[in-house]
């Protein structure tokens, strides 16, 4: 597959910390999403986790 962009150390870098910040930002949803889905089962006490999970809900 040929390059997109020529060989650039300045581009490859910004390309570098791009790919990097994004990771961090993709890490960061994942662990709120999971936080908010417990916060739902124990603190709320609803069905939305069971629901996710493909169970009958208590509501």
């Amino acid at each position: 597959m040929p390059d997109l962009v020529g060989k650039s150390k300045p581009l490859g870098g910004a390309f570098h910390e791009i790919h990097e910040i994004l990771a961090f930002i993709i890490i960061a949803l994942l662990v709120v999403h999971v936080l908010a889905a417990l916060k739902h089962a124990f603190l709320d006490r609803d069905s939305t986790l069971l629901r996710i999970l493909g169970r009958p809900g208590r509501d």
